[in-house]
């Protein structure tokens, strides 16, 4: 084998090809950079803001919208988040960054808002939001308490870098219940 590669009987190297040294029992082996599985299990794990919900109407006791008129939506104001973690000696960088909020109306419909939403202010009268809204075209009082359970899943883009990198995303949620009646018209004969 070792006459093949062209090597010398009597040299050093082909003493080296016919005995070749003994690796080191005590150097250990290379540990191998995080999987992008263990990363995905480990951002699974991360307790990055759940939304906290506003809504107009309120979510309280005592609130109630009504159908055909518009609900304001938002969160807390969005902001990222940084962490460093450390698997087998690998340190990463984690980026979580919030870049859409799902709100399940609790009758089915959905929205998709790409901000945090406006607080509604009462100066604001009966206007539609700005960025993120919704009209209620049926009541909830057929339904359990006599609320939509509105819910808020907000979707972090979680980026990771160091020895290796990428993303995916994270998402967290809050419900809280709605009530929405509707307004009755009520004649009266002055006669």
């Amino acid at each position: 084998m070792c006459i093949g590669l062209g090597l010398e009987p009597g040299t050093p190297e082909f003493e080296e090809c016919l005995n070749p040294p003994e690796p080191d029992p005590e150097e250990p082996e290379p540990v191998p950079p995080p999987t992008e599985g263990e990363i995905i299990y480990l951002i699974a794990q991360l307790q990055l803001p759940t939304p906290e919900i506003g809504s107009a109407p309120c979510s309280g006791a005592g609130c109630m919208g009504a159908v055909g008129l518009p609900v304001w939506l938002w969160t807390q104001p969005w902001q990222s988040y940084t962490d460093s973690v450390t698997i087998r000696g690998y340190t990463l960088t984690l980026t979580s960054t919030p870049i859409r909020a799902n709100w399940s109306m609790g009758n089915g419909d959905q929205v998709t808002c790409t901000t945090s939403g406006s607080p509604y202010d009462p100066a604001f009268g009966i206007s539609e939001s700005p960025d993120c809204g919704y009209v209620y075209q049926v009541t909830s009082a057929d339904r359990p308490g006599q609320s939509f359970a509105l819910t808020a899943d907000l979707t972090y883009l979680v980026e990771w870098s160091g020895v290796v990198s990428g993303a995916t995303e994270h998402t967290m949620s809050s419900t809280v219940p709605i009530r929405v009646g509707e307004y009755q018209s009520v004649v009266t004969d002055n006669d």
